[in-house]
């Protein structure tokens, strides 16, 4: 019974730990018709349950939501009805789903990336690894936050749509060793799929996010929206399993 005690104990406080400490989170927002410099931010390493001993970040991978399976809807609508995309945004040419991002090339924390494009030549994820992947070669310092830098193409709200703002969903990984085990990485997307399953890790609704909202005043909404509404975009389960694992590390 002492050891059950125990356990559940430490499974309270592995719960409280990640309610408390910072995710990886999106810098800055974006405003219509400007190109964003932005990066996400890493906060923290791996850990797990009873083993305390953080491991640093020595790899990550992030996917847009802008493939032809993606999703976007009302952020108001439980049921997730598609929207056309086209009757909200233009602009972002190279993108399927008009969200154009762009690498930034800095070696601050990563030495290595690699661009990950889908058939179409469209840019959907980045994978940055160090050319020694391991908790003593490349990799986050733990007493460290690490931003890794991207842009994201200035996008045009269609003058006739009621949208206000843009929420862009932003899967990403952060990966602690190529080992298996509980640490091995720290999933930042809003719920488990096929390929990662451990949903006692994944934040439930928890998305790293960027805005882009809507300017106002060069083209402010039509009368007969009133406040307008919001737009959510973001990476299919299909688009998650299949561009954001690293080879050598395990989803």
């Amino acid at each position: 019974m002492k050891k059950n005690n125990f356990i559940m104990i430490c499974a309270g406080f592995y719960a409280l730990s990640q309610a408390v400490m910072a995710h990886t989170t999106i810098s800055d927002n974006a405003v219509e018709g400007v190109t964003l410099n932005t990066s996400d931010a890493i906060s923290h390493g791996c850990e797990y349950g009873t083993k305390p001993e953080m491991l640093p970040v020595i790899a990550q991978s992030v996917v847009f939501p802008n493939g032809p399976d993606d999703l976007v809807y009302r952020s108001d609508d439980p049921n997730q009805e598609a929207v056309n995309l086209g009757d909200v945004l233009s602009g972002g040419a190279h993108s399927h789903g008009i969200i154009n991002p762009t690498l930034i090339q800095n070696k601050d924390i990563f030495d290595q990336v690699e661009q990950i494009r889908d058939s179409s030549g469209v840019l959907r994820a980045f994978h940055y690894t160090n050319s020694e992947n391991s908790a003593t070669g490349g990799n986050l310092p733990l007493d460290t936050k690490g931003l890794v830098p991207f842009a994201l193409t200035g996008v045009t709200f269609t003058p006739e749509s009621c949208a206000n703002k843009v929420n862009v969903h932003i899967a990403i990984v952060d990966w602690c060793t190529q080992k298996p085990g509980n640490r091995r990485n720290n999933p930042w997307f809003g719920h488990a799929t096929t390929t990662f399953n451990q949903a006692d890790k994944i934040p439930d609704g928890f998305w790293p996010n960027l805005t882009i909202s809507r300017n106002v005043d060069n083209n402010p909404l039509p009368p007969s929206c009133g406040e307008g509404y919001s737009i959510t975009m973001e990476p299919s389960d299909t688009s998650i399993d299949q561009y954001l694992p690293i080879p050598g590390f395990i989803p």
